[in-house]
Formats: C-alpha cells, structure tokens, sequence
C-alpha cells in the first residue's frame, strides 16, 4: 500500500460522485475494514493512546464545520484528501504493523516507491529543464516524498553500501531538482535538529508552534507593502527561483497579504473556523498556522497541535536508541518546517505526515511488546 504513495494524486484516478479516487486512497479504503477487524480481535496490541482521542475530535470537529459549510460538497471533497484519508493511513499503518520484520518491510517498499519516483523526476528536469511535476504531484510535494527518502539513506542506521550511497544520490538530487528552498535548507541543518529531538522531542515541537505562530503574526501585521506580490513570476520554475532575491521578495509579500485575507476568515468564525474550503485568494493561504485557525478555528488549532505534541511524547521515550524514529522525527519536523510557507492541509503534505507519525507510533507499540516480553522471561 505505502508503494503506491506517488499515485495518491496521480494520473490514474476513478471518480465515484463527487470523490475523485486514486490508487492509493482506493486501496487504503479496500484494506480499512481489515485493519478494523484485526483490531478488534485484540484492541490491546492496537495501543489506543490520547493521540487516537484527539484525532478523533479532530475529526469531528471538521465534519461539523464541512456539514455547515456553504460549499459543502467542494468542502467534502477536499476533507476528503486533506484530512479523512490521512487519518485513515495512520490508523492502518499503526494497526497492521505489529513487529520489526512487518516494519522493515512497509518501509523497504517505501522508500523503494519514493526512489523510483526521484529517478523520474530527474529524468523530466533533464527532459524540460523547468521544476518537475512528477505524476500530477506539484513541486513542492516531489520535495516532500523525496526528503522521506533523503532522511531515510543519510541517518539511518544501517551499513553503509553501495546501495545506500546511490540512493543518496539519487534522491539528492531529486531534491536539488525539486528547488524547494526550505527543504534544501532543512536538510542543512537537519544534523542539529536530530541531535535535539533524541533528547527533547517534546520541548522542540512545543517551542516550534509557540515561535512560529509569534512569527507569522508578526510577520502578517506589519508587512504593509504588497507591490512585489503582483510582479511578474518568470523564473520561478527554473534555478532562477534558488538565487535570485526577488523571487523571494515576491514570495514574501503575496503571502503577507494571502495571510491577513485568511484570518479575516478566522475573525469571522473563531471557534471553529469556516471549513476547509478554496480561499478567493487561491488554494491554501501558505502557512499552516493561517491555514488551521482559517479552516477550524481556535479548536480546530489546538487539536492539530496536540496531536503533533502527544505523538513526540509516546515517541520521546525509545527515540534515542532507536535511528528509525530518529529519522521518522526528522521527516515530520521537517514537513512541518516547509508548511509554515506552503500549508498543510493539501497536496501530499497530510499524507505524509500521518503516515510516518502511524509508522513512529507502530515502533512504539513493538518497543512495549518487546519490553513486555522481556520482562516475562
């Protein structure tokens, strides 16, 4: 299921209704009923924590401000995509994986999936020259999948071989190509950030909501000049974009001024948002901050951002000795790190971000049961 990530947006697609199917979310519901059934047989290897509580409420909290929304059916449709299908990854990654040797396979077809898919997107720059599109996915998600793979080959554990180093290259790369300017730069100091979340995981996403937050608000009421927002985008799908200052200039200011748009929305619907719903300005304000207290209010925020707390603490326990953690950390900080200029609840961002956050929370169950059973002996 996890090697058919790349077509969750992809060519291939049935449309049932209003829902536009693809391989991925088509197979994720085939095998949902399974992994229902398989955790009812023994709801205690499932390990139902406090962050199972809060995205269920999560849920709930969307599926009212869909039902009350003036476009529900579009509403519906992008829940669907933004946030039912990641809930539903997590929920079957966490319930079908139950010991290492399951583990290592969900991620040898992973990453093998995202590896096939970095050599496609090398192969289409050197064929057009401009940002790759790789299968209906937009740039910025051809970085998201292609830094779980990055992440996976630098800092995992195992020994380094030929494999391993072409991989790395590939995917490299891939990523160089993808000229997603915060990834590239994550990646560059990503060796402080996994050095701080094996010894305080908790602490780290804490502070990282509380100064972000400070920092867009900051940034959202005291731009003031928003001329660069509407100049002209030439370059921005070529190595232009990577050093050339206005782009950045560019960029800066539309998202200024698509910020304060959306949170006149918030003011409008403090509790619980508007929906989530295409904004006038275009599709996702740009910022994940923005985007929760727009979509679903103070609620809706505080909901999101507990479950990234509670899961950086079932983890923070074992994440010092064990790499795969270390590296599936890694991975969500640094989603969340670019969708604080890109969003989050849209493209493959939310697919990514549950999914490895069920892989964590499935080593944290095996860690238990091995715990557990060493105790027996």
């Amino acid at each position: 299921m996890l090697a058919l990530l790349p077509l969750s947006k992809g060519p291939v697609s049935y449309e049932l209704g209003v829902v536009t199917f693809h391989p991925y979310s088509l197979c994720m519901l085939i095998v949902l009923p399974f992994a229902i059934w398989r955790t009812a047989q023994k709801p205690s290897s499932y390990g139902f924590r406090m962050i199972e509580m809060v995205i269920i409420l999560l849920a709930l909290s969307y599926l009212q401000s869909t039902l009350l929304s003036e476009t529900m059916l579009k509403s519906g449709r992008l829940a669907f995509h933004a946030l039912f299908i990641p809930i539903v990854s997590y929920f079957i990654c966490k319930a079908l994986i139950r010991n290492e040797k399951e583990y290592l396979i969900a991620m040898k077809f992973l990453i093998g999936s995202i590896l096939l898919f970095s050599v496609a997107t090398i192969v289409l720059y050197i064929q057009t020259g401009l940002r790759p599109v790789v299968l209906e996915i937009q740039p910025i998600g051809v970085s998201a999948l292609v830094i779980v793979a990055f992440f996976y080959f630098l800092y995992n554990k195992n020994q380094w071989n030929i494999f391993k180093i072409t991989g790395l290259l590939i995917v490299s790369s891939a990523l160089i190509l993808s000229m997603s300017r915060v990834y590239i730069l994550f990646s560059i100091v990503s060796p402080v950030f996994i050095k701080l979340l094996k010894k305080k995981a908790v602490i780290i996403w804490s502070l990282m909501f509380f100064l972000t937050l400070t920092m867009t608000l900051v940034f959202t009421y005291t731009v003031e000049d928003y001329s660069m927002a509407h100049t002209s985008a030439d370059g921005a799908k070529t190595m232009e974009r990577m050093y050339d200052a206005k782009h950045v200039l560019r960029a800066l200011a539309g998202r200024a001024y698509v910020y304060k748009v959306a949170l006149k929305d918030f003011w409008d619907s403090v509790v619980f948002g508007v929906g989530i719903r295409v904004g006038e300005i275009q599709v996702t304000p740009h910022n994940y901050h923005v985007e929760w207290l727009q979509y679903g209010g103070v609620i809706g925020y505080l909901l999101y951002a507990l479950i990234f707390i509670f899961h950086a603490k079932n983890i923070s326990k074992y994440i010092r000795n064990d790499s795969y953690l270390q590296v599936n950390g890694l991975i969500l900080l640094g989603t969340m790190t670019n969708s604080l200029t890109n969003g989050f609840m849209h493209g493959i961002m939310p697919y990514i971000a549950f999914i490895i956050m069920g892989l964590s929370e499935a080593r944290v169950n095996i860690h238990k049961k091995n715990i557990k059973n060493q105790k027996k002996i």
